[in-house]
């Protein structure tokens, strides 16, 4: 009798947790295509989209170092339910914002609650099943996990084009419900341990990546030699070079840099961040394919749906083939069809043909798929047992760093140049009435007032602002493919230490 209600407590808690962490991976693959939507509503700058997404990130990227040993200290299942708490709750309050202010600051709220359910999912899952099932629970875990990031983009391109952007997170809000309760049923309460978590350490390193951030997202805005971007990057400097000499001598550092003397670990933390850099330019391309291309938000969703199929056919074989004929080779490959796919990207994106969209988005996901899990089996493979825990938590840091920096390096870079080339026509093609680029921000999503201002101007002026606006940001977006090319073909040079 024991026996079989353990028996149903353990799937219980594997699905229990499938189950709340799906929402957080669903609405990281959403949100993108609502972007335009929300700058058509709220007539936002592409900075505030950039931030939309980044203050979600970015907490992210920063607590999911200290939610480990917080739930060593505090207890996993406490952790992982305050955690679900907040989530919720920022979805809720995502769900009925009326300004992109109060929508910025619970993305923030949300960033906080993934980051403390991401990392103790493992753990729990490890103590709800004994280690001789442990690998059929992670596999359907994994599964389910690669499930939603795959469905995510269709769910909300429907949600969004059928319904209203606001479902993309009130559908959390049901789910939160449901699946606390059950999270505290199915999984037993853990004491907490005397290991303490090295605080100094996460608000420094917390400090040092936000004000780097900030900086980077806020330059074009506030200017690059103005005193207050200066003194962000200095500061943000300052404080990573003391987060670097206080984790050597920390009883329990957030990050062990003595992994990075050697050489070949380091080659792999650059790859791992070079491979999360590139897999984040589906948020652009999800802006790219409904303000340049004109696709509903449907179309986009289905578009990335389909192009994610090699990402679940592809991913399972990697590790496999890796282990027949070592992680080099195949992640060479990938990076190689990676850098040939951003530089077609670059040369087109002003003239992009439906199929030849395809087959670049699918041989983009062939070639995410190739690298990511040779480079994790050879780190392990290669990293003492008793360091690999903190291998992969460095691993894990170096991918969510990844996205973060794509966001801000990437969309200042787009903002930039459009910025500069848009404002250029309306400098040359000045009317009785001034023109500038606040009259058309959200233009290219259709945003009620930059459509107004375009109507009271003649037709031929309209047509051609039109015009200029979509050829300023689609040369913004060539010019980012072709830093992703550079990334990708950093990958392959770096493959080549892999073995």
């Amino acid at each position: 009798m024991v026996e079989a209600v353990e028996q149903k407590r353990k799937w219980l808690a594997l699905f229990s947790l499938i189950g709340s962490l799906s929402m957080i991976f669903v609405d990281q693959t959403a949100l993108p295509i609502a972007l335009p939507a929300l700058q058509k509503e709220f007539s936002l700058t592409f900075n505030q989209l950039q931030w939309i997404v980044n203050a979600y990130l970015l907490p992210l990227a920063t607590f999911i170092l200290a939610a480990g040993s917080m739930g060593d200290l505090f207890g996993h299942r406490r952790v992982f339910c305050i955690g679900l708490v907040i989530f919720t709750l920022a979805s809720f309050n995502c769900s009925f914002i009326r300004t992109a202010e109060w929508l910025i600051i619970n993305r923030a709220v949300q960033g906080v609650g993934g980051a403390l359910m991401i990392p103790t999912t493992l753990t729990l899952l490890s103590q709800a099943f004994p280690p001789g099932e442990l690998g059929k629970a992670m596999g359907i875990y994994g599964a389910f996990v690669a499930l939603s990031l795959t469905i995510g983009p269709v769910i909300g391109g429907y949600l969004i084009e059928f319904l209203s952007w606001n479902y993309i997170f009130i559908i959390n809000i049901p789910i939160g419900l449901l699946t606390l309760p059950l999270v505290l049923i199915s999984n037993k309460k853990s004491k907490g341990s005397n290991q303490a978590v090295d605080w100094r350490g996460f608000i420094l390193i917390s400090f040092a990546t936000t004000c780097l951030i900030l900086a980077i997202m806020q330059g074009q805005e506030w200017g690059w030699n103005s005193t207050i971007i200066l003194s962000l990057i200095l500061m943000g400097l300052v404080a990573f070079i003391l987060f670097v000499f206080g984790e050597q001598k920390a009883r329990h550092p957030l990050i062990d840099f003595n992994l990075f003397k050697n050489s070949f670990f380091l080659s792999n933390a650059v790859i791992v961040f070079c491979y999360q850099f590139i897999s984040t330019a589906v948020i652009f391309w999800s802006v790219y394919f409904q303000n340049s291309l004109s696709f509903s938000p449907a179309k986009t969703g289905t578009i990335l749906l389909v192009s994610n199929i090699p990402l679940l056919l592809i991913t399972p074989l990697a590790g496999m083939l890796s282990d027949k004929w070592g992680a080099q080779k195949l992640v060479s490959i990938g990076g190689l069809l990676l850098t040939g796919c951003f530089l077609v990207f670059s040369f087109y994106a002003d003239k992009m043909e439906f199929w030849l969209l395809i087959i670049l988005l699918l041989g983009f996901r062939c070639g995410t798929s190739l690298i990511l899990t040779p480079v994790f089996s050879s780190t392990l493979k290669m990293i003492p047992n008793e360091r690999q825990g903190q291998a992969s938590g460095v691993l894990a840091t170096s991918r969510q760093m990844g996205s973060t920096f794509c966001v801000a390096v990437g969309g200042a870079l787009v903002d930039y140049i459009y910025q500069y080339k848009f404002s250029s026509f309306l400098t040359t093609h000045q009317t009785v009435t001034p023109l500038s680029l606040n009259q058309f921000q959200g233009v290219l999503s259709g945003s009620p007032i930059a459509m107004e201002t375009i109507q009271r101007l003649p037709a031929e002026l309209g047509s051609q602002i039109m015009q200029a606006a979509h050829q300023s940001f689609n040369f913004g977006f060539a010019i980012l493919c072709l830093l992703f090319a550079l990334m990708s073909f950093a990958i392959f040079c770096l493959s080549r230490r892999l073995d």
